[in-house]
């Protein structure tokens, strides 16, 4: 029988904590694209024109973009820069990078560890508005070979 839930077992969207391997305290206030999609490829079996059978195809992993107001931690910075400056031979830039959604009372629910990842385009600031009141937005977006999700 499958496990029922209630509206105190959901997750908010503001709970949650990212960990990145190689820098300490990465504090993110919004994270897009932990998605992935199978592209469907449908093949006539025998002769007949209507009928077919799909399969699944390629799978494409969406990047995952992380943001936050921009502060004086240089740590989005420092990893753009080891992709950016990288020489044969150099400094590794891939990393780990685990997602942790939080429960309501602050204990972690569901962990998203995700693969192989490195950032692909850096933004130190995402506009500047004399007649805006908002933040400064820094914004990360990192590639990844996918994840697995734990249940803590």
């Amino acid at each position: 029988m499958p496990a029922t839930s209630s509206a105190e077992d959901s997750y908010q969207a503001a709970n949650f904590s990212v960990e990145i391997d190689g820098f300490a305290n990465v504090r993110v206030s919004r994270i897009r694209g932990l998605r992935r999609r199978t592209s469907v490829i449908v093949v006539r079996e025998g002769g007949d024109p209507g009928a077919g059978r799909s399969s699944p195809g390629l799978t494409r992993i969406a990047p995952i973009i992380l943001e936050r107001p921009r502060t004086n931690d240089d740590t989005f910075e420092r990893w753009a820069d080891l992709v950016a400056t990288r020489t044969a031979g150099g400094r590794d830039f891939r990393r780990s990078m685990a997602i942790v959604l939080l429960l309501p009372d602050g204990t972690p629910g569901i962990q998203y560890n995700v693969f192989d990842c490195w950032p692909s385009r850096y933004e130190a600031v995402d506009e500047l508005d004399a007649l805006s009141s908002q933040a400064v937005m820094e914004r990360l977006v990192v590639q990844h070979q996918g994840w697995e999700s734990l249940r803590l």
